[in-house]
């Protein structure tokens, strides 16, 4: 219970066994404006206590049933709040401290002057006034604190911490929880938060079952809820078994006369009840609270509408981005020669733009870009893609178009105009001697020129219905050839750095995932390369099946890769003549490899024949028919008319993909 001003004078409390004295401090005391009551011991006084809120009590010291000393320990032990002034015919110095020990405000000697007793009461209720000030002002300041803070805040489980936490400091609860209505049905409460003093309580049992309808009920008449010892029943379905509830403060979250949520007060501790006015200050904060909360929760549940926006969004891009590159991947579907092009320049493209340190969102726009660069070439007549002769101008033209059709394929789609400067522009030179546009330099966008140096490499080591493959390093070479004048200086230096690193061996096989991934490129779209492997693997079984020399336990020994340096230096040992025979039998797969078919297939074995006549003799390509960077560049130059490599690098033609 609180000391509050239910009328406009302080109420005082008279308790002695004299009615003589009762009297005359009754008269007295009514005199100088307070409203006065008497009884005559300690029992009665405690009994009135409890049926009304006094701000000051007057009692003796020696009474019957209930002195003094014992009732004053009885207004601590129920949390009264109300000042204590003890009388005694009998005073020490020792029963005076004892009292104020005990909690009294002061004591008064008998026989007493009539003053003095008005002037300790007086200035008693003055000191309780500035104090109950004191109180206001540090609850008020509390509340605008928090009130700020909850109001500036549109962070539900930030909101609802602050709430729970300053309820349970203010409250001086040993348990608080707050309620928020969960779903359509307003009678649905669920516990969002809780919080607990009482260290290792088993915080499920200590809330009980709250009765939600009975709590309600309340709310909806406007009636303070506030209960202690058995009235606290009512209010649960299921108390808590483990302890008793001795008092339960319940204020409702309103919404705009809507009931949002439940925040819940508990206290375990003998004695102790909330006061009506620690109720008032819950319900002042919880009005602020509900406003927040609810325009949190909106916030919040906006924020998810745009994040389901937003996914929804990024899988329909990312199905679209899959579809182009669909479509990209069907045109190489049709060449065996160019089947996996796309992927590997990509994989090329993304080493550049980590080799430039470019962020994660640019590598990404870099790679699909890469993927995409040739789906142009979906409106150019399958026959032209793959026309082994020269090409016709008219031809020639038509290839190059590509560009221009890829970039008309993408603008138009939002999320994937950004891809389109790679599209556009990777056939431009930093000469200016490209196309479609004739770009020079720095005016040729980022993705055109990564993707050029990417596209002309693989061009140049991947093999061609009108060329073979160059070698790796012979294609490295090219590249530093046409730094500055094809290619991005910058960029070219990047590449060759970043290849020139990675190279795992003399066969110049790249190291790491990337490598990975351009094996299983090769592998899975380049069927000749897995036919010349197929024939190398016959013709190595071949040559160790067939050596009388040889063991059989040494049958299963891979003597090409285990040569000692004493084998390899004595021509005696059967080890050496069988890797003899293995390095006769690689060159000749090596030499009869340019005759296998785009399609992989085998000639018989033996004949050696590769397309150049009854002769049955393999020839090394022609001069202008090597891989260069220009030829790369402009893939149709040497089909066309150019004859020499500086010829096709001033044709710049249509790329090799």
């Amino acid at each position: 219970m609180e000391y509050s001003l239910h009328e406009e004078a302080p109420r005082v409390l008279v308790v002695d066994d004299e009615k003589v004295i009762r009297e005359i401090l009754s008269d007295f005391l009514t005199m100088e404006g307070f409203l006065v009551r008497t009884v005559e011991d300690g029992e009665a006084a405690l009994a009135e206590l409890k049926r009304r809120s006094y701000n000051l009590v007057i009692s003796d010291l020696k009474m019957p049933n209930m002195g003094g000393l014992e009732l004053l320990e009885q207004i601590n032990e129920h949390n009264l709040n109300v000042l204590t002034v003890i009388m005694t015919g009998f005073g020490t110095v020792e029963t005076a401290i004892e009292a104020m020990k005990k909690g009294a405000y002061d004591y008064i000697l008998k026989p007493f002057k009539v003053e003095e007793v008005v002037h300790i009461v007086q200035r008693g209720l003055d000191r309780q006034r500035l104090q109950l000030e004191n109180i206001r002002l540090k609850e008020a300041l509390s509340l605008y604190k928090i009130s700020e803070a909850i109001s500036q805040s549109l962070s539900l489980d930030h909101i609802l911490n602050l709430v729970i936490d300053t309820t349970l400091e203010e409250m001086k609860a040993d348990m608080v929880t707050l309620m928020l209505q969960d779903g359509d049905d307003e009678h649905y409460f669920g516990e969002r938060l809780r919080r607990c003093n009482i260290e290792g309580a088993d915080e499920e049992d200590l809330c009980g079952e709250l009765n939600i309808e009975e709590v309600l009920r309340f709310y909806a008449e406007d009636r303070p809820l506030l209960a202690h010892g058995a009235q606290n029943n009512r209010f649960f379905k299921r108390p808590p078994r483990s302890k008793r509830i001795t008092s339960f403060c319940s204020i409702p979250l309103k919404e705009r006369h809507r009931v949002i949520g439940m925040l819940n007060a508990y206290s375990y501790q003998r004695g102790f009840k909330f006061t009506e006015g620690q109720r008032k200050m819950l319900a002042i904060m919880g009005s602020r609270a509900a406003v927040s909360i609810e325009n949190a929760s909106l916030y919040e549940n906006l924020l998810q509408s745009n994040q389901d926006l937003e996914a929804a969004n990024l899988s329909l891009e990312e199905n679209f981005r899959q579809t182009i590159v669909g479509f990209a991947n069907a045109i190489e579907e049709n060449d065996n020669y160019t089947r996996g092009h796309s992927e590997r320049v990509s994989i090329y493209s993304k080493l550049i733009a980590e080799g430039m340190n470019l962020d994660a969102k640019m590598v990404d726009r870099v790679v699909l870009s890469a993927q995409v660069h040739d789906i142009g070439k979906i409106g150019i007549p399958t026959e032209k893609l793959n026309k082994a002769e020269k090409l016709t101008e008219e031809e020639f033209a038509l290839l190059r178009t590509h560009p221009e059709k890829g970039k008309r394929i993408l603008e138009p789609i939002p999320f994937l105009r950004d891809l389109v400067p790679g599209v556009y522009c990777h056939h431009e030179r930093w000469d200016g001697n490209g196309y479609p546009q004739g770009l020079a330099g720095e005016d040729i966008p980022l993705l055109g020129r990564i993707i050029a140096v990417a596209d002309s490499f693989d061009a140049m080591t991947s093999d061609r219905a009108y060329r073979q493959a160059r070698p790796m390093d012979a294609a490295l070479a090219e590249i530093k050839r046409c730094r500055g004048t094809q290619f991005d200086v910058e960029i070219a230096d990047i590449f060759l750095e970043v290849m020139n690193a990675r190279a795992e061996s003399e066969d110049g096989v790249l190291a790491g995932a990337d490598a990975d991934a351009i094996r299983d490129a090769n592998e899975t779209l380049h069927p000749r390369t897995v036919a010349v492997k197929k024939e190398r693997h016959r013709r190595e079984t071949a040559v160790f099946t067939s050596a009388p020399e040889l063991d059989d336990d040494d049958d299963d020994v891979d003597y090409g890769q285990m040569l000692t340096h004493e084998e390899l230096t004595d021509p005696g040992t059967p080890k050496t003549r069988a890797a003899q025979r293995l390095a006769e039998a690689d060159a000749e797969v090596s030499a009869s490899a340019a005759t296998i078919p785009g399609d992989g297939s085998m000639p018989p074995a033996g004949n050696g024949s590769g397309g150049n006549g009854a002769s049955g003799k393999t020839s090394s390509a022609p001069l202008d028919d090597i891989a260069t960077a220009d030829t790369a560049d402009g893939e149709g130059s040497q089909r066309a008319a150019a004859g020499t490599a500086e010829d096709e690098q001033a044709a710049s033609a249509a790329s090799s993909s």
